[in-house]
């Protein structure tokens, strides 16, 4: 009787997934950021991105319409919260969840760490260490808590060199018009190898914050009837990928480390 309760449960659960496949009817908007190597915004002389490709993989296979969108990081935001936009990749922050729905599996890990030129001598140990520096930053990158206030107070003090593109960033560090900046370590030797400045920088030994990046689907989506039933579905295709050795070979497509060896 348990086993028929069992398979009983397991019919409901695939009838209940494919149900929500087949109801969602208009293409679901995905943020297509510019976050190398897993994104490149839609950029026609780049490749669509690691993460991009895992998930055209699998909203493919799992028959549903989606448009991928590049949206600014703070006009992204805002999609998240209204609804325009239904899916993002987001850190976990318990505040987060009045506007989206998180998954259990963890997509990707990322670290924010200080990069300087190459020939540099500079250390940092603590946040008060940048106060001697000329500091970069890229517009929308929230970073922890802590040093995004720090942020906001060197930009009060008119203090603080601002940029719209991490590459910009990178530029100005080798053109000694800024000497430090804070963004994500696999984007930025991603995107610094792919201007030819890799040799020129150096990532410091400094986490300003450290996370793991979850599926996150706007609480105000009109297009996903269901969302835990989408995100189970979705991250079950995920699973599957790493399983079969696919996402690794998506890695290494883009010279970066497999995290699911």
């Amino acid at each position: 009787m348990k086993l028929v309760a069992v398979a009983f449960a397991g019919f409901m659960l695939l009838t209940g997934l494919t149900a929500a496949a087949q109801d969602i009817k208009q293409p679901l908007i995905i943020n297509d950021p510019e976050w190398p190597p897993y994104f490149f915004a839609g950029r026609p002389d780049y490749p669509p991105g690691i993460m991009k490709e895992i998930l055209t993989q699998c909203f493919t296979r799992m028959k549903m319409p989606f448009e991928f969108k590049f949206q600014p990081i703070e006009r992204m935001q805002v999609g998240m919260e209204q609804g325009t936009v239904d899916f993002n990749l987001f850190s976990y922050k318990k505040e987060r969840e009045k506007v989206v729905e998180f998954g259990k599996e963890v997509m990707l890990t990322s670290a924010y760490v200080p990069i300087v030129r190459a020939d540099s001598d500079i250390t940092i140990k603590s946040i008060s260490d940048f106060d001697r520096y000329r500091l970069g930053h890229t517009i929308g990158l929230r970073y922890s808590k802590e040093f995004y206030d720090y942020i906001l107070k060197r930009k009060a003090a008119q203090n603080l060199d601002e940029s719209s593109k991490e590459e910009f960033n990178i530029r100005k560090l080798d053109a000694r018009r800024i000497d430090i900046f804070v963004s994500t370590d696999s984007t930025i030797v991603d995107v610094a190898r792919q201007i030819g400045l890799i040799s020129k920088i150096k990532l410091l030994d400094f986490n300003i914050q450290k996370a793991d990046y979850f599926i996150a689907i706007s609480r105000k989506s009109p297009r996903i009837p269901d969302r835990t039933v989408f995100i189970h579905q979705l991250e079950d295709c995920i699973r599957g990928m790493r399983k079969s050795g696919e996402t690794c070979e998506l890695y290494k497509k883009y010279d970066q480390p497999c995290p699911w060896k």
